[in-house]
């Protein structure tokens, strides 16, 4: 499906043949946030087969579990996709190990412009943006990231957490907000010499799926929505009733081992 956006946010006015040559009703036409009604009412956007609003998200308030493999063939560049939102390109997807590609570095101090639905949107910012409630939660990642290239998730304003991790492993994040909070996940590569829009396919993260949970803590949300009996152990293998700062071992009942780091 084609995708055609626009910024204003008051309707052009536009001749009703200004798309003569576009199949509308096979497109989808993106629209600021509160236009999408105009927009719907007016002669010739109103031919479009689906009209959405970028960047509408709402906040997240009960646990959700991201699966990767869902956005093969979806819109990932300047797109809202079962409410979050993805600016990482058409390259974005690897659909031969199921991840999120991410090689292009975005400067902490351009988060600032980096509000979905703003027309800047696409040239501050590369990676996703989710909102959370107010309250504490944790958000769980599982990801890898190679080179200088590190995973940033930020909640609202405050310094991102950055992880930098050479395997395959579980994040937990722990965000306790004041209210209603974009979260941006996001990559930083670290060199001085480089600007901070710069791709390099030898400093790239990978993202292979994320779990949202508003009211958990620690790595709560790890376990607990497919294994109850889990088990902790710290990495010298004390077993632990509660997870604790740094490396934890969660073994599942089926025997299976993952190493989870709680920052």
């Amino acid at each position: 499906m084609t995708g055609f956006y626009i910024y204003a946010v008051d309707v052009p006015d536009t001749h009703k043949n200004a798309f003569i040559y576009a199949s509308m009703a096979n497109a989808t036409l993106h629209v600021p946030v509160g236009s999408k009604e105009l927009y719907a009412g007016t002669i010739p956007w109103n031919a479009f087969g689906k009209i959405v609003e970028i960047g509408d998200l709402d906040p997240i308030e009960e646990e959700i579990v991201v699966n990767i493999s869902n956005l093969e063939g979806q819109d990932l560049s300047n797109n809202v996709v079962d409410n979050i939102y993805y600016n990482i390109g058409a390259d974005g997807y690897d659909a031969s190990d199921q991840s999120i590609v991410i090689s292009q570095s975005t400067d902490m101090e351009q988060i600032a412009d980096a509000t979905p639905g703003s027309s800047d949107i696409v040239n501050n910012f590369v990676g996703l943006i989710l909102m959370i409630e107010q309250g504490k939660g944790v958000i769980h990642v599982n990801t890898k990231t190679t080179g200088a290239a590190q995973l940033a998730v930020q909640v609202g304003s405050n310094n991102p957490t950055m992880i930098s991790k050479s395997e395959r492993r579980d994040i937990a994040i722990d965000y306790d907000a004041t209210e209603a909070t974009y979260v941006y996940i996001y990559v930083i590569i670290s060199s001085s010499a480089a600007p901070s829009m710069r791709a390099s396919s030898a400093d790239e993260v990978r993202i292979y799926g994320f779990t949202v949970s508003p009211g958990a803590s620690g790595i709560k949300a790890v376990w607990t929505s497919e294994d109850s009996n889990a088990q902790i152990f710290s990495l010298d293998g004390k077993p632990l009733n509660e997870p604790q700062k740094g490396v934890n071992i969660i073994r599942m009942s089926n025997g299976q081992v993952r190493k989870v780091v709680v920052k």
